[in-house]
């Protein structure tokens, strides 16, 4: 190559390498928009991994907690189905129609069972503690139940031959309780008299005609006194009432010994442990 024509040549050249140059910068731009793009790609590939691995994690943990409840479920179903043979003595498919529920019919409500849960194991508390020595008792319990009831048998007779003896007697006991009555009232008039030194006192049976069964009315009046009550009348009146009353019943069926203790007590003592009603006038 001449020197004439060496500018030429090195200007072709020194465009062929502007033209390759300008070639490269083109491809290495396309090459760095191809790495952004794949390092963005890669990028988003990383973040969806992330969250692959979490919802992976998250699923393993939800499948271990749901494997927990499982197995929970199972023991739990299985101590129920003991529950079941052990408290009611049949097998767990059983229940239903021990508790009388038909398949198509409605359930019932939780609370209404609960109640009549909670009643049942109240009865049930009242009946008190299984005895397993019931039944090796139960000879000596026969036995006891025997002797008692040969027992009750013989007071049922003696009283039977108690109440025949009663009605035998009742005619002349009752005779008998009148007169005493009778004798009771005249002794009774002539204390009441001398006690409170003029006056009238009577006593007399009422409510019935048999002297067995009636009441006792004292009638009591001490001079210049009007009808009243003996709860209404001074202490020492009643006293000296009741004194009467006692005296007439000890000269009616006298007793060799006689304890007087707090005479001055009222008349209301003395009056209830006779069955009696008692008046002042």
């Amino acid at each position: 190559m001449s020197l004439e024509g060496a500018p030429a040549a090195f200007a072709e050249k020194r465009q062929a390498l502007i033209g390759e140059i300008a070639n490269a910068e083109s491809s290495r731009r396309a090459a760095a928009d191809q790495l952004a793009t794949a390092e963005n790609a890669l990028a988003e590939a990383d973040r969806d991994a992330r969250a692959a691995l979490e919802a992976m994690s998250g699923a393993r943990e939800e499948a271990a907690r749901a494997e927990e409840r499982f197995e929970g479920a199972k023991r739990r179903l299985t101590d129920i189905a003991h529950e079941i043979r052990e408290m009611l003595e049949v097998e767990p498919g059983a229940v239903a129609e021990l508790a009388e529920l038909k398949p198509d019919a409605p359930l019932p409500e939780v609370e209404e069972i609960e109640k009549t849960l909670d009643r049942i194991r109240r009865e049930r508390e009242r009946l008190g503690a299984v005895n397993l020595r019931a039944e090796e008792s139960l000879p000596k319990s026969r036995l006891s139940m025997a002797n008692l009831t040969r027992e009750r048998d013989d007071l049922v007779e003696a009283i039977k031959r108690l109440r025949q003896g009663i009605q035998k007697s009742q005619p002349g006991s009752a005779r008998a309780l009148a007169g005493l009555l009778r004798s009771v009232k005249t002794h009774f008039e002539r204390l009441f008299t001398r006690l409170f030194g003029g006056g009238t006192a009577s006593c007399k049976l009422i409510e019935s005609d048999d002297p067995l069964e009636a009441g006792l009315e004292i009638v009591a009046r001490p001079r210049a006194r009007n009808r009243q009550r003996c709860r209404s009348s001074p202490v020492g009146e009643q006293a000296l009432t009741a004194l009467a009353l006692i005296f007439a019943v000890f000269l009616t069926n006298p007793a060799p010994i006689c304890v007087l203790d707090e005479v001055d007590a009222r008349l209301m003592i003395t009056t209830s442990s006779a069955s009696a009603t008692c008046w002042t006038r």
